[in-house]
């Protein structure tokens, strides 16, 4: 059980952490936003992906991220399994699916995940669940691996926009 002290810093950590991912969310969809649909599958940067594909890692690995969160507020220590996000452009289709549908995924999972994340008490961020590759993990771990991933994909959209 969380002490009273422990409880402050976890609210205020959380809550930053929350700022953070918001905001890293809210940049990744305008740098999405910013490629012209006829650019989307262009590769400017060579051995890169090109804007659709990251816009579909981004959609497959946010539902991963939100099942994730739903099933760590909900159950006790469930286990997380990993995902293989290299076999998912070939297994996944990348090259045959809508870059608007994904984005519109990644656009509603945010919302969501937006949504349940402001409203749960503070000690539900020290909630864990153990990952088969990492061990013990808690929420607050899950969001800021969530928060870097959606920050270093957004910065790869820049630089693929900037090369187009």
């Amino acid at each position: 059980m969380l002490k009273i002290g422990d409880m402050e810093k976890t609210t205020g950590s959380s809550l930053k952490l929350l700022a953070q991912f918001i905001k890293n969310g809210e940049d990744f969809l305008a740098q999405a936003r910013a490629i012209p649909a006829g650019a989307l599958g262009k590769t400017p940067i060579a051995d890169e992906w090109s804007g659709a594909y990251v816009i579909h890692h981004m959609c497959d690995g946010d539902l991963h991220f939100l099942i994730r969160y739903l099933n760590n507020l909900a159950e006790d220590s469930p286990p997380i399994f990993p995902f293989n996000e290299e076999i998912y452009p070939e297994r996944i289709n990348y090259s045959k699916r809508d870059p608007a549908a994904s984005l519109a995924g990644i656009a509603g999972n945010f919302l969501v995940a937006k949504d349940i994340l402001t409203t749960i008490p503070s000690a539900d961020w020290k909630r864990s669940s153990t990952h088969l590759e990492r061990g013990i993990i808690t929420l607050f771990d899950m969001v800021k691996i969530a928060s870097d991933h959606s920050e270093a994909h957004a910065k790869q959209l820049q630089k693929i926009v900037s090369a187009l």
